[in-house]
């Protein structure tokens, strides 16, 4: 990478590497890196319109998500999307609050579903399903507002 970072996101989109926001020992951060592996090179991508550590981002319906996030004073429930054919950030609805740490689950329970679950507030072996958001219909809900449930996590990288 361009810039050493950490509590970053980081998501796979179009064959390519993404990775933004995070920490870098003394700056929040708000700039976006792409790696492209047909050159194996790193280079900088549009920033985000804010800065964003611990950011969950997520590759759905050919763009970025980047949900949530520390900006170094608040936890952030704010919501950016990336379009790369633009090479540019917007903002997109907020999720209705943010406690903490964010993990999203892109639903995959049917073929054609782009809804976007997003886990927050781990207590203990349960986290509680807070948001679920449905990009393509630009809204958020709480079906499941306070159950909890148990998660199994994991990440597949496929290039």
């Amino acid at each position: 990478m361009l810039t050493r970072r950490c509590r970053l996101g980081v998501a796979s989109l179009n064959s390519k590497l993404y990775v933004c926001g995070g920490y870098d020992g003394s700056t929040f951060l708000q700039t976006v890196e792409m790696f492209d592996p047909a050159t194996n090179q790193w280079k900088y991508v549009a920033p985000m319109n804010v800065m964003r550590s611990r950011v969950a981002l997520v590759a759905n319906l050919g763009k970025l998500w980047a949900i949530g996030g520390y900006d170094g004073v608040t936890n952030l429930s704010t919501v950016e999307v990336y379009d790369p054919n633009t090479d540019s950030w917007s903002f997109v609805a907020p999720m209705c609050a943010h406690e903490g740490g964010c993990v999203l689950v892109k639903m995959a329970h049917r073929p054609h579903s782009q809804s976007m679950v997003c886990l927050q507030s781990l207590q203990g072996p349960h986290m509680e399903v807070d948001v679920v958001y449905a990009p393509h219909l630009e809204t958020l809900a709480h079906p499941f507002a306070h159950t909890m449930i148990h998660v199994c996590l994991s990440l597949e990288i496929v290039f």
